[in-house]
């Protein structure tokens, strides 16, 4: 019934709606970035403040800009399926790296 398709997209928003909310809030740093060429899609405040980068910067770089330069090879093969036992070492602005879990 129509009345059936009207709940489910109100409920389907409002799921949405909650599900962004708890990812611009959260407090655990959270990139989500595209397969391909690494470049974010969305970046939470807590991503920008642990490393150090501006907002604004971080969501311009692609997550190997950020990376340990030892650590880009691996990326580039296997974040499209990520390991999730490897630990990546992601760079602050002034080169001191940060261990990660992806």
């Amino acid at each position: 019934e129509p009345g059936d398709i009207g709940a489910s997209l109100s409920a389907l928003a409002e799921s949405e709606a909650g599900f962004r909310a708890l990812f611009r809030g959260n407090p655990v740093p959270m990139c989500i970035h595209t397969a391909g060429t690494l470049l974010p899609l969305r970046i939470n405040a807590a991503m920008a403040t642990h490393y150090g980068w501006s907002w604004d910067r971080l969501r311009r770089m692609s997550l190997l800009d950020i990376l340990d330069p030892e650590d880009r090879a691996a990326a580039r093969s296997g974040w499209a399926r990520p390991e999730p036992s490897r630990p990546w070492r992601l760079l602050r602005p002034d080169g001191t790296p940060r261990l990660v879990q992806v």
